[in-house]
Parts: structure tokens; C-alpha cells; sequence
């Protein structure tokens, strides 16, 4: 299990990326997979691991080809924090907001009605160093997105019982007119 992680490029003094996949039982250094297509069967399981510091996020872009893939990531000590599946092919946007340094996972595996082997592909979108508050770091994920086009439109709160801490309009609200 030692020899699946592969160090791929040190980014800044402060932080140092590795990446791996496990793919049909042996470690393939990401490197030689990022932007091109992946292949995974019915019965493989990947993944990936991400160095990163409390302080930034990471965003990620897994594009299903032609395979409905699952996408987890997990904590250093591998529990579980989120899962991404949200439609059968096409973009899944991962983004990561971790809360210690650490090698986080990233775990796809084919969702269960896929019906034949595919591909996907896996692209390091940016990583960014986090705002000092809560708020700050929602409208960066939020912003991120609606930059890159991908929320053409877009309204948020944070509401707590009494309090709105966060709200915030992003994009258009009459994409075809581009009117705010």
C-alpha cells in the first residue's frame, strides 16, 4: 500500500502535491493520466490522493466520458467527508475544504446501474489559499464556479436561526440578455 502514492510536483515551499490512482490493481503516476481519458471497468475502484494544507482549496473537474462514476473524498485518516455523483455523464466539480493538512483521498468507483466499462478524466483545476472567514471561503468556491461559466446564475444564504451571516447573487439572472 506504500508504493501507491507517487509524488507528482511540489507546487510552492508550502505545499507539495502527490497524486496516484490505483488502476486494474497497480499505481500508475497520475501525471501520465491527467487530461486524457481513464478507463474504468465495472469492477474497478480508483484513487487518488491530494497533499494539502488547511489552508487552501482544492478544485477538481472528474468529466464522465462515458462512464457514470462516483466520486469520494476522504480525510487523511479516511473517513468519509463528501461524495460527488450528480449526473450520468458529463462534469462532476470536486472541491476541497480541508480542515488539517494531510493526504486526502479521492475514491471513484462506477455507479451502480452503469451497464459497460467506460472512461473519465481528471483535471487539477486550481488550488487557492482560503479566505479568514467561513463566508470568505463559500463566495470562493461559489465565484470559482461562476467564473468558469459553470453557474450561469446563482443566489446563496447562510442562515443561522436568527442571523443571515452570508448572502450573495452570482452571475446572470437572464443569461441571454447577460442581465445581472
Amino acid at each position: 500500500m506504500k508504493n501507491l502514492h507517487a509524488y507528482l510536483v511540489c507546487l510552492s515551499l508550502t505545499m507539495l502535491l502527490t497524486l496516484s490512482t490505483v488502476l486494474h490493481g497497480q499505481s500508475t503516476d497520475i501525471q501520465t493520466q491527467l487530461d486524457q481519458p481513464i478507463p474504468i471497468a465495472l469492477s474497478d475502484t480508483q484513487m487518488y490522493h491530494l497533499d494539502i494544507q488547511k489552508n487552501q482549496i482544492a478544485f477538481f473537474k472528474f468529466e464522465q466520458l462515458s462512464s457514470d462514476i462516483v466520486i469520494q473524498v476522504r480525510d487523511p485518516e479516511g473517513k468519509m467527508l463528501m461524495e460527488f455523483d450528480a449526473i450520468d455523464v458529463g462534469p462532476e466539480w470536486v472541491q476541497v475544504l480541508p480542515n488539517r493538512d494531510g493526504a486526502y483521498q479521492f475514491v471513484e468507483y462506477p455507479y451502480e446501474d452503469q451497464k459497460k466499462d467506460g472512461n473519465y478524466q481528471v483535471t487539477l483545476e486550481k488550488i487557492i489559499t482560503k479566505g479568514p472567514t467561513l463566508s470568505a471561503q463559500l463566495d470562493q468556491m461559489i465565484s470559482y464556479w461562476a467564473e468558469k461559466g459553470y453557474l450561469p446564475g446563482f443566489a446563496t444564504a447562510l442562515v443561522t436561526k436568527d442571523e443571515v451571516l452570508f448572502q450573495k447573487a452570482y452571475g446572470y439572472a437572464s443569461v441571454p440578455e447577460k442581465q445581472p
